[in-house]
C-alpha cells in the first residue's frame, strides 16, 4: 500500500490491480491451488527444485501440508484484503506532516516512525484488529491444507463439530468454541475503542493546504518493483496459472509436452452450455453489487456515529457492529435461516436476498473498521464550518464528508464486493435451487470430482475480478482528485 499510493514506483496502477485480482481465487480454490503446486510428490513446485538442484528421491523437497504451509497460504489470501484495508488511509495522508518532520532535520526512518506510522494507527489498527479475527475463524485453508497435514485449528473444530465423520452434529459444543472465537476477539477490539476514542489526534484531512506528496525510490527502484512483481508471481500468477492448466486438460496431471495434447476448452463449453452457471453468474453480482452498497452506507454512519459522538452508546454501536466478524459464518447462516423460517410474511429464505441479508450482517464490522479511520483522519472543523456556513446534516454529509472519504468508501466497496461473490458459508447454508451463486457452483463442482469445470469457473470468477478492479481504480482515482 505504501509502495502503491506514496511512492513513485512504475505501473502502481498495475500493481494495484494485481495485488487485489488475487480475491478473485476463492480461497478453498488457493488452498486446492497450492495443494498441487506444493503437493510433496506431483506439486509442480517440487518437480522443478527436484530437476533444478538434481535432488534424489521422488518426495519434496518443500511441503505444503504442514503448518509453514498452511500460514504461508493464508498470508498470501489475507494480503489483498489488509493492502484494501489500508491503502485508502495512505492515499488521504497529508504529505506536509512529513515535509515538516524532513525540514527539521528528521531521518527518513525517523519520519516514518515518528509522523507516519502513528497517524495512521487507527487505519493499520483496525486491519489488524480485523485480521486476528479472520485468521482464527478461517475455515477454507485449514480445511483443505492443515487438516491434511494434521493439524488442527478452532475453527476446524467448529465444522468437525457440525458435520462430524459419524453421529450427530453437536450443536453445544460448536458454539461453545464461537463463544471462545468471540472472546478472543475483544481484547484488540477494547484496546481499539481506547485508540478511536482519542480520534482527533490522528486528523490528517484539513481544509488548510491539502496535499499529496510521493517519496522518490531513486536507484532502489529497479529492485523494489521486481520485489513486488516477484511476490505477486508467488502470490497469483503460480497459482492462476495452475488453476488455467487444470481447466485445459481432464485430469489433472504435470505440465509435460505430452499432457499438451490432451488440452481443450471442453471445461469452459460445458459452463457455458450450463443454466445454472448463467443463473449463478447473475445471482453473484446481484447480490455483491446489493452486499457492497449497502454496507458501505451503513458503516460510514456507523463510523461517524463512533468517531464524532464518544459516548457509551457510540461504544456499544461499534462492538455490536463487529461482533459478527468474531462469529463463524456457518452459525450466523444458520441462525438467519432459523429466523426468518419462523417470521410471518414473504419467503425470503427462498430467494437470493436472504443471502444479502447474512452477508449484509457478517460484513458489517468489516466496513464500520475500514471507515471509523477514515472519518478519523478528517478533522471535525471541517464539519463544524459547513454547519456554521448554514448547510444541513446531509448537505454536509454529501459534500464534505463523502468526498472526503471516497477513496476508501470506494476501496470498502471493492472489497466487500470481492468478499460477497466469492463466499462460500453463508452462500452453502442458504442456496435454494433459484439462488445459487458462483461460489457454490464451483465447491459444488469440486466436490463431485469435476476438477476441471471447476477450475474453469475460478477462471471465470477472476476475469470478473480483474474487470472490475480496473474500473473501480479510475473511480478512486476521481476520487482522490475531488480532495
Amino acid at each position: 500500500a505504501w509502495l502503491v499510493e506514496r511512492t513513485d514506483i512504475p505501473l502502481r496502477n498495475t500493481i494495484y490491480t494485481l495485488v487485489i485480482a488475487s480475491l478473485g481465487i476463492p480461497a478453498i480454490i488457493a488452498g486446492v491451488s497450492w495443494g498441487l503446486l506444493g503437493n510433496p510428490r506431483i506439486g509442480v513446485v517440487n518437480v522443478f527444485l527436484r530437476w533444478l538442484f538434481h535432488l534424489d528421491g521422488r518426495q519434496g523437497p518443500f511441503g505444503i501440508f504442514s503448518m509453514r504451509g498452511m500460514i504461508a497460504v493464508q498470508a498470501m489470501t489475507m494480503v489483498p484484503v489488509t493492502f484494501l484495508l489500508i491503502t485508502g488511509a495512505f492515499r488521504a495522508m497529508d504529505a506536509s506532516l512529513e515535509e515538516v518532520a524532513t525540514v527539521s532535520g528528521a531521518s527518513f526512518r525517523q519520519t516514518i516512525q515518528k509522523i507516519s506510522l502513528p497517524v495512521l494507527a487507527p487505519a493499520l489498527f483496525s486491519a489488524f484488529v480485523y485480521q486476528i479475527v479472520t485468521v482464527v475463524e478461517s475455515l477454507d485453508i485449514p480445511l483443505v491444507i492443515g487438516l491434511r497435514g494434521g493439524i488442527p485449528v478452532l475453527s476446524t473444530r467448529v465444522y468437525l463439530e457440525l458435520r462430524p465423520v459419524g453421529g450427530l452434529p453437536n450443536y453445544g459444543m460448536a458454539s461453545t468454541f464461537s463463544i471462545l472465537m468471540l472472546l478472543l476477539a475483544l481484547g484488540p477490539l477494547l484496546y481499539y475503542n481506547r485508540l478511536i476514542a482519542r480520534a482527533d489526534r490522528f486528523g490528517t484531512v484539513t481544509g488548510k493546504a491539502y496535499r499529496h506528496k510521493r517519496y522518490e525510490l531513486g536507484k532502489a527502484k529497479p529492485f523494489v518493483l521486481l520485489a513486488a512483481f516477484g511476490y505477486l508471481f508467488i502470490a497469483l500468477i503460480l497459482p492462476l496459472l495452475i488453476l488455467v492448466w487444470t481447466s485445459l486438460i481432464p485430469f489433472y496431471e504435470v505440465p509435460s509436452r505430452a499432457a499438451l495434447d490432451r488440452v481443450s476448452l471442453e471445461a469452459y463449453r460445458n459452463l457455458n452450455d450450463s443454466e445454472f452457471f448463467i443463473d449463478a453468474l447473475r445471482n453473484t453480482l446481484v447480490v455483491g453489487a446489493t452486499v457492497a452498497l449497502g454496507v458501505m452506507l451503513l458503516g460510514v454512519l456507523t463510523a461517524w456515529i463512533v468517531v464524532r459522538t464518544h459516548t457509551k452508546w457510540a461504544r456499544a454501536l461499534d462492538v455490536l457492529a463487529y461482533v459478527p466478524h468474531a462469529m463463524p459464518g456457518v452459525i450466523i447462516g444458520t441462525s438467519i435461516l432459523l429466523i426468518y423460517l419462523v417470521l410471518p410474511g414473504p419467503q425470503v429464505e427462498r430467494t437470493i436476498w436472504i443471502i444479502v441479508i447474512a452477508l449484509s450482517t457478517q460484513y458489517t464490522s468489516l466496513s464500520t473498521r475500514l471507515m471509523n479511520g477514515a472519518i478519523a483522519q478528517i478533522q471535525v472543523q471541517l464539519e463544524e464550518a459547513a454547519e456554521v456556513s448554514g448547510a444541513s446534516q446531509s448537505q454536509t454529509f454529501r459534500k464534505i464528508l463523502l468526498p472526503l472519504i471516497m477513496p476508501p468508501f470506494v476501496n470498502g466497496a471493492l472489497l466487500i464486493f470481492l468478499l460477497s461473490i466469492r463466499n462460500l458459508t453463508l452462500a452453502l447454508i442458504l442456496m435454494s435451487p433459484k439462488s445459487i451463486l458462483l461460489s457454490v457452483l464451483i465447491f459444488t463442482r469440486w466436490d463431485a470430482g469435476q476438477t476441471e469445470d471447476t477450475a474453469a469457473a475460478g477462471v471465470v470468477m477472476v476475469l470478473i475480478t480483474l474487470t472490475l478492479s480496473i474500473v473501480l481504480r479510475r473511480v478512486g482515482e476521481i476520487g482522490s482528485a475531488v480532495r
